[in-house]
């Protein structure tokens, strides 16, 4: 029998997919240990199979292949043995090994209960290691004052910029609030010290964001509504800050966070 024969009768045919939603499954199996678009590699970067594992389930199958080949079988993620690795798996990035007796894994995320590999759980904190966890993460940025409306006046729901009747995009002079957080953000010259990964509070970047969107339709007044909302997100996307999904405590509106470069 091929070898790949052997390979496919064991763990099913090359490119299976588990569930036609990956999000779903993982909703479904929160503990067990997946990885999507996986791929079997031997030792000598012999590429065997790829489709999607779930090793807390197929563990048994695995090493009875890897039994069965008397070989000692890898298992990558897809990045891993995909495009610049195609011809060359890189084994460093390995999350699984077996030669049918002796197994490794990561146990720093997984574990075995009734002798099923999953997922470690997350132990709550204590408030010791809380308070220090927040005073790493609040040193990895600078913190700069900053006021959201810098050069233009604060808006309310209604207000409307005058708009001269001969100004219309890409030829206007005058400068969006979007742009001049991007000037103001290059004017401080720390990017020796911090990439421009700029963090604002939830309730500043929808501030910003709300201003940018006035001034966009000012010059943009002939767009539908659809065209408009595109532009606007693609644009805060692009260009302009990041925002913390639940700000931390330490984090205030009309603040500007730069994240440190990595040493």
């Amino acid at each position: 029998m091929e070898l790949s024969d052997v390979v496919v009768n064991t763990l099913g045919r090359t490119g299976k997919m588990l569930s036609g939603s990956k999000g779903q499954y993982r909703y479904d199996h929160p503990n067990h240990m997946v990885y999507f678009n996986a791929n079997l590699v031997l030792s000598d970067g012999t590429k065997l199979w790829y489709g999607d594992l779930d090793i807390t389930v197929q563990e048994i199958d695995i090493r009875a292949l890897a039994a069965k080949l008397s070989k000692t079988i890898h298992i990558l993620p897809e990045m891993a043995a995909r495009f610049e690795f195609e011809s060359n798996p890189d084994l460093r990035q390995c999350v699984y090994h077996t030669d049918g007796e002796d197994v490794w894994f990561n146990t720093e995320y997984y574990h075995r209960v009734d002798d099923r590999v999953v997922v470690k759980p997350i132990l709550p904190l204590t408030e010791q290691e809380l308070q220090v966890r927040v005073e790493e993460t609040k040193a990895m940025y600078l913190e700069v004052d900053y006021s959201l409306i810098y050069g233009m006046k604060d808006m309310d729901e209604g207000d409307e910029y005058i708009r001269p009747p001969d100004f219309f995009a890409g030829v206007t002079e005058d400068k969006s609030p979007l742009h001049n957080f991007c000037t103001f953000i290059k004017g401080l010259g720390v990017e020796d010290k911090y990439c421009l990964d700029v963090y604002l509070s939830r309730e500043s970047y929808e501030h910003l964001k709300h201003l940018y969107e006035m001034w966009f339709r000012a010059y943009n007044y002939y767009l539908g509504e659809y065209r408009i909302e595109k532009a606007v997100s693609w644009a805060m996307f692009d260009v302009g800050p990041a925002c913390f999904m639940e700000d931390p405590e330490w984090v205030f509106c009309d603040n500007i966070y730069l994240k440190k470069k990595d040493k």
